[in-house]
């Protein structure tokens, strides 16, 4: 016998032994869950005629309890207000405080701004602009302005043991090798001969 040809008697259908067996157990389940329920019902008592005064204790009864729900309810609300109180609190007070450290830090920040600015203006009478950019930025390469090499070339010029006894000190002053580039391509200074 061919499961894939139909028998001329029988009648098409699309479903599948397994899924007859779960139809069938359904229905038994359902005959089942029948029979208990005449069970239970025969073996209850009569029901009884409830009065009107009880109907209002039931509902009395169960307003006090949605009352309490309530209560309890608010009472979370009113302890959730208070952690998120202090919290508030807390945040506040840190706030301040960070707004005062703010504050302070401005006021060092012009106490700061003001004493620079007051040393360069102090050394602004000994040092040239460029000298005193120099002291500032450390030992960044600067590019040596005219009047900072003619300066530069004048002390030179007068001690060549004290420009170098200066240099090795750190004062800011441009390399020998500066001034000797600035005078061969300018000849800034006749007669003043620029050695190593």
């Amino acid at each position: 016998r061919n499961p894939t040809k139909l028998l001329p008697s029988a009648f098409p259908t699309l479903t599948t032994a397994a899924a007859e067996a779960t139809e069938r157990q359904k229905r038994m389940e359902s005959r089942s869950k029948k029979e208990i329920l005449k069970t239970i019902l025969k073996n209850t008592a009569p029901v009884e005629v409830i009065q009107e005064d009880e109907v209002r204790q039931a509902f009395q009864t169960v307003g006090e309890e949605v009352i309490d729900e309530k209560d309890e309810k608010i009472l979370h609300l009113e302890t959730e207000i208070q952690r998120l109180n202090s919290l508030v609190s807390t945040l506040n007070k840190c706030k301040n405080e960070q707004l005062e450290e703010i504050k302070r830090l401005k006021i060092s920040l012009k106490i700061a701004e003001f004493h620079r600015n007051n040393l360069e203006q102090k050394l602004s009478c000994i040092f040239t602009n460029g000298q005193i950019e120099k002291l500032r930025d450390g030992n960044k390469r600067r590019n040596w302005k005219e009047e900072d090499i003619a300066m530069s070339i004048t002390l030179y010029s007068t001690s060549p043991k004290a420009y170098k006894l200066l240099r090795s000190n750190n004062f800011p002053l441009p390399g020998v090798r500066t001034l000797q580039w600035w005078s061969k391509k300018y000849d800034i200074a006749p007669g003043v001969k620029i050695k190593n």
